[in-house]
């Protein structure tokens, strides 16, 4: 019997743990500014190096990015003005590098807020809580993938024996 009770307490944990959400709040961004207009923030973002945006939905409106069969955002507190939301994996295909989290509003300071999600799996429930309590609200949120510039190593290689094929055929050019 007691191995059935730790069978069974066990079996819950897991469950449980397979649930979790990865819970975002305002406090833990890495960023934030008071631009409303996306191109601004766009531009912002690509200082940082982030610009491959692979999922992105409005409130009211449409779900964009690669990844939009795949995931679903609901909000909460108000269908118009929401400080909650949970985005959730529907699947098949889930983000593999999982990098940012853009939360935006539509005209109040912060304008925006920019969360570093490299420890969220893809797969478990991104909860969004307490957004813009007093005023504002969610317009809209944006997952982009960690994509770094940095080519991989083969990369480089066809890329350097192509420099040296390049530099090869114009010492001999040079010769003749």
């Amino acid at each position: 019997m007691k191995k059935f009770i730790i069978f069974v307490l066990f079996a819950i944990a897991l469950n449980t743990a397979a649930f979790a959400n990865f819970i975002v709040t305002p406090g833990g961004e890495i960023a934030q500014g008071p631009e409303t207009s996306q191109s601004q923030i766009d531009a912002i973002l690509l200082s940082f190096g982030i610009s491959s945006e692979v999922y992105k939905d409005e409130v009211g409106g449409s779900e964009y990015g690669s990844f939009a069969d795949d995931y679903t955002t609901e909000y909460f507190n108000s269908s118009l003005d929401p400080k909650d939301a949970l985005i959730t994996w529907d699947g098949p295909d889930f983000i593999n590098d999982p990098g940012f989290l853009l939360v935006k509003d539509g005209n109040h300071s912060p304008g925006w807020y920019l969360f570093d999600i490299g420890g969220w799996n893809g797969q478990e429930t991104l909860q969004l809580d307490n957004f813009w309590p007093r005023s504002g609200a969610i317009s809209h949120v944006t997952l982009y993938e960690d994509k770094e510039a940095v080519p991989e190593p083969a990369t480089m290689i066809l890329f350097g024996t192509g420099l040296a094929g390049f530099a090869g055929a114009a010492l001999r050019k040079k010769k003749k």
